[in-house]
């Protein structure tokens, strides 16, 4: 039947994550539990018996298959390592900027003993600095060293979200890789058709689920049973926007092609609602359209009465 037969949820654990309080849920009591003074045994706290017939729970789930009814988490064992790589990259590379920020310098031909009760960082940071020469007149020499680079390690992670982006279906563009060439509209739309596909396929696993827990909501508030439902009632169904959020340009171009295939369409509150118009619009432009036939019916009348009159001088006034 694709139902629950039961469930509980975790309500209330203490300071150390240890489990405090739980819910159990069937299909014609919801049980309350606690745990007790000693901190070893659950006791039943609370029973609330409840009239809907069913589990008052929903499974929303991710990718459902025959051996996994509950689908699988969108974080992958793949996803959680990419994530590592990178918090241990932008680690290598905080650490990293400290050096490639102050270049080495070596000072050839020095008393060493100059060097070691000299003030290293005065000197980095100074704007004159004076080394003197040697007993035997030899000048030391300063050489610097060439600071590294962060660029390996911003390759690294480009590296990274390019990978995340392929296990996760997101364009690189919404992981803040910026191209050196903007993609175009069909590249952008390209990018994002395995993420829509996703949120589809997503909306379609879910739809049940969501079905059932409107039915639920509208039991408790009639106070009866899911399969006490009117007919109406059953037929409260989701309805999902287009996971693409095409362009309202583009809606209504589809809208106008539909039409001219379909004529019918146009008196229909579907082409209303695939142009982008919500419900309250809908209504709204239905009800001004009713007002203005009515009024066109008014002209209409009004204007064939007073031909009839202009033709025919005896009238009867209260006509």
């Amino acid at each position: 039947t694709k139902d629950i037969k039961a469930g509980f949820a975790v309500t209330d654990v203490d300071d150390n994550g240890e489990l405090t309080e739980f819910t159990c849920y069937f299909k014609d009591r919801i049980v309350v539990c606690s745990r007790g003074e000693s901190g070893k045994q659950f006791s039943v706290d609370e029973v609330i018996p409840h009239i809907l017939g069913v589990v008052p729970m929903v499974a929303l789930v991710h990718r459902p298959e025959l051996g996994r009814p509950f689908g699988r988490s969108r974080l992958t064992r793949a996803v959680m390592s990419i994530i590592d790589s990178a918090v241990r990259a932008r680690l290598r590379a905080e650490v990293g900027a400290e050096f490639f920020t102050a270049p080495q310098r070596w000072v050839l031909g020095a008393d060493e003993k100059m060097i070691e009760e000299a003030d290293k960082l005065r000197m980095y940071m100074g704007s004159i600095n004076l080394i003197s020469s040697d007993e035997n007149g030899d000048t030391p020499s300063v050489v610097q060293l060439p600071a590294g680079s962060i660029d390996q390690h911003t390759n690294y992670l480009r590296a990274l979200a390019t990978q995340f982006a392929g296990e996760t279906g997101l364009p690189l563009s919404s992981l803040g890789i910026v191209q050196d060439n903007p993609s175009s509209a069909d590249a952008m739309k390209t990018a994002r058709d395995d993420l829509v596909i996703e949120a589809q396929t997503l909306n379609t696993s879910n739809s049940l689920g969501l079905e059932k827990l409107a039915h639920m909501i509208l039991a408790l508030k009639s106070n009866v049973s899911v399969f006490g439902l009117s007919y109406a009632e059953r037929q409260v169904k989701p309805k999902f926007l287009n996971p693409a959020m095409p362009s309202s340009v583009a809606r209504a171009d589809t809208i106008v092609k539909l039409i001219s295939a379909f004529p019918f369409l146009a008196d229909t509150n579907l082409a209303l609602t695939e142009a982008g118009f919500d419900m309250d619009q809908v209504k709204e432009l239905q009800q001004e359209r009713g007002s203005a036939h009515v009024r066109e019916l008014m002209n209409y009348s009004l204007a064939g009465k007073s031909l009839a009159t202009s033709k025919d001088v005896e009238v009867d006034v209260e006509e």
